[in-house]
């Protein structure tokens, strides 16, 4: 018991901690709040979030900060001075101040206006988790919080690295580094944030997924799913259908919650996506530069973090959501073996409601409808980024021909 008590109290520590954090950045404008509850041998905390107007004035705040970071930044950048700058990078890195500034400020400005969509998500995410708790199915919160934990420190590490490479080659000002870096920090948090939401769903998904497959079990052996289709003898008592309507409720209203995620991270996530399509293509090239002209290790350690880092985000980001929607589309599968195991009409009735209810719940994690945040999202990235990048390398020949050109004609005028 006292085991227990010590691993939960960590886990709320936790908590605070990635709440605060994500607060700082402006990724939280709602306050956490505490609620003791009260059992018969300990009590235990159950946090809720609530709205928070000084959540709010902080992110309007922050955007002011954003605008004017970006008014004195740009004109910095272009007329800096950096290996191998050419027409290209100089067009690109502006474009990307900017685009990273409308990303930041967009999200700000989306967190305070639908504020009570994501403190709803929140909630009623905590309040399933204790739910699962209360049916003796309680989620493994030391996971979930472990797999967030390892995240944060690679990312952490990459960005040490990133910093200290960004300033021993380039030696950039405060405020171009703030203006370089920052917008990377926020799109990552952005992306963790999502990642973690993600996870909790898909954790009570598995969850929900193994007490309706615990239905399938024989009252005599502990059986797996094809042997009970095969032996066809499922009989549920009463009690038993209670608990499975019970959760069939919560699984439909984790769709509908799933579908409020979807929706609220959409926008997001789409001038995201573009800021780290654009950050993917600007450092390939500026590779391929380095490669051709000058091979400096540095530069190409700095150049590939600068790679790695938003790719990374997006391989996490959509192998989970593809690991939700196969979680999802599991549950069918289960339904399916159980109505044909089924030897009770009551039973049979409650199944083929709930299958019924499953062909309406479509659930799809997009970019504002444009892309499903999937693998094949990952996929196509690489492969967008690819033919960019021979558009760009094709311009920058032909205009390195036509100044060879010029100078050669120059010369025989001159001679």
């Amino acid at each position: 018991m006292v085991d227990k008590s010590y691993w939960s109290r960590n886990m709320h520590r936790l908590t605070l901690l990635f709440f605060f954090f994500f607060k700082f950045v402006g990724l939280a404008t709602f306050s956490l709040n505490n609620q003791a509850n009260l059992n018969k041998k300990n009590s235990e905390n159950t946090m809720f979030f609530i709205s928070s107007k000084l959540g709010i004035l902080y992110n309007l705040f922050g955007s002011c900060l954003i605008i004017a970071l970006s008014f004195y930044s740009i004109p910095i950048t272009l007329y800096s001075d950096y290996i191998h700058k050419t027409i290209i990078t100089n067009i690109i890195e502006i474009f990307l101040i900017i685009l990273g500034c409308f990303v930041m400020i967009s999200t700000l400005l989306f967190y305070c206006i639908f504020e009570s969509v994501i403190i709803k998500i929140g909630n009623y995410l905590i309040n399933t988790e204790n739910v699962l708790r209360h049916l003796q199915q309680p989620l493994n919160r030391k996971h979930i919080f472990n797999v967030l934990f390892l995240i944060c420190l690679f990312m952490l590490i990459l960005f040490i690295i990133l910093l200290i490479t960004e300033i021993k080659n380039f030696n950039p000002g405060p405020i171009v580094l703030m203006a370089n870096i920052v917008p990377l920090i926020f799109v990552s948090l952005l992306f963790i944030q999502y990642f973690f939401v993600l996870n909790l769903i898909y954790a009570i998904f598995v969850k929900l997924n193994c007490i309706i497959q615990n239905f399938c079990r024989s009252r005599y052996d502990d059986i797996n799913l094809k042997v009970v289709n095969q032996t066809r003898c499922v009989f549920m008592s009463y009690s038993r259908i209670h608990l499975f309507i019970q959760i069939r409720d919560i699984y439909n209203h984790l769709c509908d919650i799933s579908r409020e995620v979807s929706h609220f991270y959409s926008f997001s996530i789409l001038t995201a996506l573009s800021f780290i399509f654009l950050v993917i293509l600007y450092n390939s090239y500026y590779l391929f530069l380095l490669f051709v002209n000058e091979l400096n290790f540095l530069l190409i350690t700095n150049t590939i973090i600068w790679i790695m880092l938003p790719l990374s985000l997006l391989a996490l980001l959509t192998s989970k959501v593809t690991k939700v929607i196969n979680e999802i589309e599991k549950t069918g599968y289960i339904i399916h073996i159980l109505l044909n195991c089924t030897i009770d009409r009551e039973t049979k009735i409650e199944l083929e409601q709930f299958s019924l209810q499953l062909l309406h719940q479509k659930v799809k994690f997009t970019a504002n409808g444009y892309f499903t945040l999937d693998n094949t999202l990952f996929h196509s990235m690489i492969n967008t980024v690819t033919t960019y990048m021979v558009i760009l390398v094709q311009f920058q020949m032909g205009t390195s021909n036509q100044n060879a050109n010029f100078c050669n004609c120059t010369q025989c005028r001159l001679s």
